[in-house]
């Protein structure tokens, strides 16, 4: 994960080069996701790899991307009681 997207080292779903996608909840555990908007793109593929890169980052998106990265669980635990 980064501020220019990410990637997935063991996909198997259909998503091809190209295919945009939103993605709508971001969070460090299945516990506390926190709603977000990104329009995603797939950037490339290989066998089970993929990569997505960001078409839209929103303010509230990327401070959410940015707490993920410095793994600030303090952001995640505010944003929950909201």
């Amino acid at each position: 994960m980064g501020l220019g997207g990410f990637r997935i080292g063991d996909y198997e779903g259909e998503l091809m080069p190209g295919t945009e996608f939103l993605v709508d909840g971001l969070g460090m555990t299945e516990e506390v996701i926190i709603a977000v908007r990104i329009d995603c793109a797939i950037a490339c593929r290989l066998g089970n790899k993929l990569g997505a890169g960001f078409v839209e980052l929103d303010s509230q998106s990327y401070d959410v991307i940015d707490a993920l990265m410095m793994r600030k669980k303090k952001f995640f635990e505010k944003m929950k009681n909201k």
